[in-house]
């Protein structure tokens, strides 16, 4: 430890930080920045001066770190929505919680996907835009179903007919499905491009 001499003190003249003694560096010297000085009335307003202006570009650099955070944060999110626009609904399911979260007063367009609520088995539920629209608090998506599709497997792993929304998402040939909800029956697709339900079209589907 070195320690100043009477009447004088050390001051780092990197950050303008006093001290009556300092760790010594590796060759037994002062480390770099520390001298011993006098503490005269000029050198301790030089000092707080430098610690000002140190603290003011601190500022600005954690200013500067949360604005880059925030565009690392956003295009996280937009990533996590490229991606989830690529899977089936089974896969959807599977990682529900990616998806964002209704809420009032946004635009969504047909074919996007939120969640709202938990589902019987505790995940987030989810739902397909079915009409682009402004968000209202009394057009949620489980209640406005002309807005909002339901997307759900039921517990034989079959999944729960959801109103397609186009040629992207249809039913084809083969496809099973659950309908109306989980308890009902199983139907088979008998055609491509399968856009309505078994109620609406039903030369369209034939109950298992």
């Amino acid at each position: 430890m070195i320690w100043a001499d009477e009447g004088k003190i050390l001051y780092n003249t990197l950050t303008g930080d006093f001290s009556d003694g300092v760790v010594e560096d590796d060759d037994g010297n002062l480390p770099e920045g520390w001298v011993e000085v006098v503490p005269t009335p000029e050198l301790i307003a030089e000092a707080e001066a430098l610690r000002k202006e140190i603290e003011e570009e601190m500022a600005k650099a954690e200013e500067a770190m949360q604005k880059i955070m925030a565009k690392l944060e956003e295009a996280k999110k937009r990533l996590s929505i490229l991606y989830a626009m690529t899977l089936t609904d089974e896969e959807a399911m599977e990682v529900a919680v990616i998806y964002p979260e209704w809420e009032e007063n946004i635009s969504v367009k047909v074919g996007d996907i939120y969640s709202y609520g938990i589902n019987e088995v505790g995940d987030p539920q989810l739902y397909r835009c079915l009409q682009a629209h402004i968000t209202l608090a009394n057009w949620t998506p489980d209640v406005s179903v002309s807005l909002w599709s339901a997307i759900g497997i039921a517990g034989d792993n079959i999944p729960i007919w959801a109103q397609p929304t186009g040629s992207a998402d249809a039913y084809n040939i083969g496809d099973l499905v659950h309908y109306p909800d989980a308890e009902g029956p199983i139907y088979e697709s008998l055609i491509d491009g399968n856009i309505w339900s078994p109620d609406v079209y039903p030369q369209g589907w034939q109950m298992k």
